[in-house]
């Protein structure tokens, strides 16, 4: 009964306007001045709001026109007091935003993403504010914030459900933050500020679920490479860095090996590039001779076969007995490199020979057997 008496005061106030309408345009009735076009937009717009009360606050689409017309009048009003700013278009563009507001109140969990337009339009309304007064990266910083927050909330009134939600909601809050520092720090700690801003959820994921040791190591990897710039800044040695950077992508892979057993495989990179990182870090702090350079290779080869002896020792619940030919091998090489030198550029095809009469002689002992 309700409906029916609504829609009969709309069919009379429809019939009405179009004939008074018409009558204006045969020239019946004058043009309406600013004022009158002000008032008819708040009449309307008082009807709107009327009709969606009678309703329930559930039909919130006769929000839009309401709040439209409505702030249609109110734009008009201040173009008549002779405000000039931009913030004049604001009324409008509030009443556009509001009602998708009023739907995410309303039902938080199914209209969720009422809060994307909702923060849109609501940041479009600031901007109109400040636009005469703030610089572009304020304005674009705010942008992306706003972006990002919508997505923060939807979140939060669903953890279960909605983790994806994260995602957009931290990449545009990194991206947003960038315009604001820009005029405040250099080139080379944006960059940093990026790379680590990548690591960051890779490392959440791993944090999150222990299992998911890759994520780790790509945070490492990322966060390494974010370093590289900031050290530039310092005037770091060149041997510094590339050390810093073996131990950095090392580390990783041995907190890998150290949280589960399983991940014996996880030795080997770590190894090896802790090996290669010592031997950086020594070559950059002290002045070596070519001998002294040799034997310092010599060393490497020696960490090198410890990495792989110290995977053969998981011989017994891994299939790794087959570790123990390069642990020889490194072992021999740094040996040799130890005992020789530089020298050892003259003997080492004579190991070549060796290693390969040794692969003949345990091929041939294999057949006869």
């Amino acid at each position: 009964m309700k409906n029916n008496w609504i829609s009969l005061v709309w069919g009379i106030l429809l019939i009405l306007g179009g004939g008074l309408f018409l009558a204006q345009n045969l020239g019946y009735v004058e043009e309406f001045s600013n004022q009158v076009w002000m008032m008819i937009f708040a009449g309307v717009s008082v009807l709107f709001f009327a009709t969606y009360f009678l309703l329930g606050v559930q039909h919130w689409g006769y929000l839009f026109p309401a709040c439209i017309f409505g702030g249609t009048a109110i734009t008009m009003a201040l173009g008549e007091a002779g405000v000039s700013s931009s913030a004049v278009g604001a009324p409008v563009i509030i009443g556009v935003g509001l009602p998708f507001l009023v739907a995410f109140g309303l039902d938080m969990r199914k209209n969720w993403w009422a809060l994307i337009p909702a923060f849109i339009f609501g940041m479009i309304t600031m901007l109109l504010f400040i636009a005469d007064i703030a610089s572009g990266e304020a304005i674009g910083t705010a942008v992306l914030y706003s972006f990002a927050l919508p997505f923060l909330v939807a979140y939060l009134t669903n953890t279960r459900e909605r983790k994806w939600a994260l995602i957009p909601a931290y990449v545009f809050a990194v991206v947003g933050t960038i315009p604001m520092i820009t005029t405040q720090v250099s080139g080379e700690v944006i960059g940093a500020f990026v790379m680590f801003a990548v690591a960051l959820p890779f490392l959440i994921v791993f944090l999150w679920n222990r299992k998911n040791t890759w994520g780790l190591i790509v945070a490492f990897i990322m966060a390494t490479v974010g370093m590289l710039p900031l050290l530039t800044t310092l005037d770091t040695k060149g041997e510094t860095i590339g050390a810093f950077v073996m131990f950095a992508l090392a580390l990783p892979f041995w907190v890998t090996f150290l949280f589960s057993s399983r991940n014996w495989w996880a030795v080997i990179p770590a190894g090896i590039m802790t090996s290669v990182g010592v031997t950086v870090f020594l070559i950059g702090t002290w002045n070596f001779s070519d001998a002294g350079l040799a034997k310092l290779n010599g060393v490497m080869n020696l960490g090198i076969a410890a990495t792989f002896f110290l995977v053969w020792l998981r011989r017994g619940t891994h299939p790794v007995d087959w570790a123990k030919y390069p642990a020889i091998a490194f072992l021999i090489f740094g040996l040799i490199t130890l005992v020789f030198g530089t020298s050892f550029n003259v003997y080492w095809p004579f190991l070549l020979i060796a290693a390969g009469v040794l692969v003949l002689l345990f091929n041939l002992r294999a057949r006869h057997a």
